[in-house]
C-alpha cells in the first residue's frame, strides 16, 4: 500500500510568479488607462471650442465682424462644463479670431497643453505641447 502525499495551497515560487505576471500587466494597463482618461477629458475641451466657434460664426453672420464677440456674453462661463478647461477668445481683426482651451484645476494634459481653434477651422496646440495637433484633436 502506497501513500500519496497531497499538498494543498501554493508554494513561494508559484506565488512569486503570479506577483511578477500581475506586475507586468499592471505596468502596461495603468498608463494605458490614464491616457484614456486624459483623452476623455480632452474631448470636453474640443467640444467646448467647436461650440464656441459655432456661436462666434453666428455672431459674425449677424454683425459681419468678429469684433465685439467677446463682449456679448458668447462665452457664458469661461470654464468648460466639468471645469477641466478654461476658455479664452482673442479677436485679432474683424475677420479673424483664435479660441483657446487651457487645462484648469487639477487636470494637467502634459502632452497637448492648450488646444486652439481659429476662424478658418485650423485646429492646433500651444503652450509647450509635446504631441502634434493631429494627435491632440
Amino acid at each position: 500500500m502506497s501513500y500519496k502525499r497531497y499538498e494543498l495551497g501554493f508554494n513561494l515560487i508559484e506565488l512569486m510568479i503570479v506577483v511578477a505576471i500581475s506586475s507586468i500587466i499592471a505596468m502596461v494597463a495603468i498608463p494605458a488607462y490614464q491616457d484614456s482618461v486624459i483623452k476623455g477629458k480632452r474631448t470636453e475641451g474640443q467640444a467646448a471650442l467647436v461650440n464656441m466657434a459655432n456661436r462666434i460664426e453666428k455672431y459674425f453672420y449677424d454683425n459681419n465682424s468678429y469684433v465685439g464677440a467677446t463682449a456679448t456674453g458668447l462665452m457664458g462661463s469661461s470654464a468648460t462644463e466639468s471645469g477641466y478647461y478654461q476658455l479664452q477668445i482673442s479677436v485679432a481683426t474683424a475677420t479673424a479670431y483664435t479660441l483657446q482651451a487651457q487645462p484648469a484645476g487639477n487636470f494637467d494634459d502634459a502632452y497637448c497643453q492648450t488646444l486652439t481653434l481659429d476662424h478658418s477651422g485650423t485646429k492646433g496646440v500651444a503652450g509647450g505641447a509635446t504631441k502634434p495637433a493631429s494627435e491632440c484633436w
